[in-house]
Order: C-alpha cells, then sequence, then structure tokens
C-alpha cells in the first residue's frame, strides 16, 4: 500500500466514528467524511479540529480517491459511498481495525468490556491514569465531562478503550473488541443484549470467552468475583427486543414518543406469537452528547398486552431527562417468561437495576 496521507470516514457523525477523525487528524491525516444529521458534540468537535465533512451521501465525494475510507457499522451496500469503494477498490477498514493498526501498536492496550457500565469504567480509569501522571491515550463510547471529550492521545504508555461487543462493520460481523489486542481486560457485567444480532446470551457469551482467549500470558482480568449473578441462566427465559437498524434519528421527544410506541406494540406481537409473558419492559435511548439511558419496569404480573406494554415504555420516556432532547431511540425489549403447557408461569431471573 502506498503512504496513507488522505483519510475519509463514512458515518463520520457516529459516537466513536467522530473522536476517530480528530484522532487521525492529531496524527497528521487529512481527514474527511460524510454522514446525515451529524449533531453536537459529533458537529462542533469536527468543526473545532477543522475536519470537513459531506452532509449526505455521494460517490463523488470519492473524487479525487482517499488513500483509505473508514467504514462504520451503521453502513451497508446499497449505500453509494459504500458501492463506489467496492466498484473502484479503494482501501477500506472498519473503526476497530484503524484503531488496531494505527494507534494500538506499541501500547499496552487495557479493555473495558460488558453489557453496562462500560463507559463511566473507561471514562474513570482513564482520568485516574492521568491523575496519576501517565498521560494515558483512550478512546470512550460517550464524552467524559473530566476531559471534555471522549478521546485522548496523551502519548503514555497505555490506550485505554471502551470494549464494544456490537458488530464491526457490514464485512466484519465480529464484535469491535476482539481487534483490540488486550493486555488487561475489565469486565463490568454480562447479560443478553442487541437482540438484533446475538441469538442468546449463550451467542452473547461466545464473543467474551473469545475476547478471554486474546490475552496473552502475562495479561490480567479484572472482574467481580463476588456477583452472586449466574452467566448463564439456570431457569427458562428469553428476551424480547426490537431495536431499530440504525439507531433511527428523531426531530423531537413527540417522534420519540410515537417510535417508541411503536417498538412497543412489536415487542408484546413477538411475544404473543411465541407464547411468551413478560413483567419487565425496557427501553434504551441515547441523547445528543451520546450518553445512553436505559431503564426498565418490572411488574408484579406477567403479560403480553400491546397497550400495556405501550404506557409502560412511555412513562419509563418520561423518566430519561426527556429535556434533553433524546435524539436516537436503540431499542425497547423485554425479559420474557416463558408459559408452560397449562399456561402457568414458570419462574425466571429477576431483572437487574439498570439505567
Amino acid at each position: 500500500m502506498s503512504p496513507i496521507e488522505h483519510i475519509h470516514l463514512l458515518g463520520i457523525g457516529g459516537s466513536a466514528m467522530a473522536p476517530l477523525a480528530g484522532m487521525l487528524k492529531e496524527r497528521g491525516y487529512h481527514v474527511t467524511g460524510a454522514d446525515v444529521h451529524v449533531y453536537p458534540p459529533a458537529s462542533t468537535l469536527l468543526e473545532s479540529l477543522g475536519i470537513s465533512w459531506h452532509d449526505g451521501f455521494d460517490e463523488a465525494h470519492l473524487t479525487p480517491a482517499p488513500d483509505l475510507v473508514v467504514i462504520g457499522n451503521a453502513l451497508s451496500r446499497g449505500n453509494p459511498e459504500v458501492e463506489a469503494v467496492l466498484d473502484r477498490k479503494i482501501a477500506y477498514r472498519s473503526l476497530p481495525e484503524v484503531l488496531k493498526e494505527f494507534f494500538l501498536p506499541g501500547h499496552e492496550s487495557i479493555v473495558v468490556a460488558g453489557t453496562h457500565g462500560k463507559t463511566t469504567t473507561t471514562s474513570l480509569l482513564a482520568w485516574l491514569f492521568h491523575c496519576g501522571g501517565r498521560r494515558p491515550n483512550f478512546l470512550i463510547g460517550g464524552v467524559a465531562e473530566n476531559f471534555g471529550r471522549s478521546y485522548g492521545l496523551g502519548g503514555g504508555e497505555e490506550f485505554i478503550l471502551e470494549g464494544d461487543e456490537y458488530d464491526s462493520a457490514f464485512f466484519d460481523k465480529g464484535p469491535k473488541f476482539l481487534h483490540y489486542r488486550p493486555d488487561e481486560l475489565i469486565f463490568t457485567s454480562l447479560e443478553f443484549d442487541h437482540a438484533d444480532i446475538y441469538a442468546d446470551l449463550a451467542a452473547v457469551e461466545l464473543q467474551f470467552r473469545r475476547l478471554v482467549n486474546l490475552l496473552p500470558r502475562r495479561g490480567k482480568i479484572i472482574a467481580w468475583g463476588d456477583d452472586p449473578r449466574e452467566v448463564k441462566p439456570d431457569r427458562p427465559w428469553k428476551s424480547i427486543s426490537a431495536e431499530t437498524t440504525y439507531a433511527q434519528d428523531l426531530a423531537d421527544v413527540r417522534e420519540m414518543r410515537a417510535e417508541l410506541a411503536r417498538l412497543a406494540a412489536r415487542v408484546a406481537s413477538s411475544l404473543e406469537k411465541k407464547n411468551l409473558l413478560a413483567r419487565t419492559v425496557t427501553i434504551k435511548v441515547r441523547f445528543g452528547d451520546f450518553t445512553t439511558v436505559t431503564r426498565s419496569h418490572t411488574a408484579d404480573r406477567p403479560s403480553r398486552d400491546a397497550g400495556e406494554f405501550r404506557e409502560r415504555a412511555l412513562a419509563l420516556l418520561e423518566r430519561t431527562e426527556a429535556a434533553r432532547r433524546p435524539v436516537r431511540l436503540l431499542g425497547v425489549g423485554s425479559h420474557a417468561l416463558v408459559a408452560g403447557n397449562s399456561g402457568e408461569e414458570i419462574p425466571y431471573p429477576e431483572q437487574l437495576s439498570l439505567g
């Protein structure tokens, strides 16, 4: 490959893509990109760094051809710039591949993984290293208030990463964290999540096992050893989820409520088709500052009534500080009970506190 000077990011407004653009810019690369509906803090970060991007996708954005294209995991075949990259054989990578190749060599990789608490734990760890004079390099899935941004290239020995178990790109369906070459791992928690790409808890567990298998012999794992919860449930249960494919952008709270009601109805319909009952309703939203909030409610009695699910989901939305103008609804789901042959309820593990 010829020397890389110009890097173009497809999906540059994403919660990790915008910081990656900043990291590449600080390393001296010419960075451009394309996306739709780029909101603060991504837009303000890009503007502050002098990074230009196109609003919308068009193959003309690839003329002259960049040396490398980074394709975000929200994009897939059919996108005009993705198609042009493939047609013209322009070199491309996923976000985690770029981190692995451009930033991790020569550093101790500390990966924070788990279903909940990754962003908070990664932020705390980066701040501790900063206060300890370690000059950490870090990438977080949200804006860390102490730093005022979601990444830092301090030049120290360690690179602290939030390890996301979601897939990397349309051409790489494995989790991002499998690219991060961990020297140390921190596990916060492990539960079923991302029902749009994982069939069940066992599928999620498999990816975390693969992550552990990447540790070198000198590596370390930090986890809560006194957690009373079993990784594998000892009672039959399933998770039903309706998630927007691309974390749909929503113009205002009213539009958010309408989309949330629609997804709640889909969850109830799925429960009915599978002869399942559920006590718990869960919603997940992302605000404009990239913070993700999950809220759950567990009722006294199981149900699969669409109207009840909708009202409970809407009540949960009011607990997510709707005044902050949530812009993305990530999904609605439920931990469901399996109905026995005679219709009796089969107990399930208690819903954990979320949010």
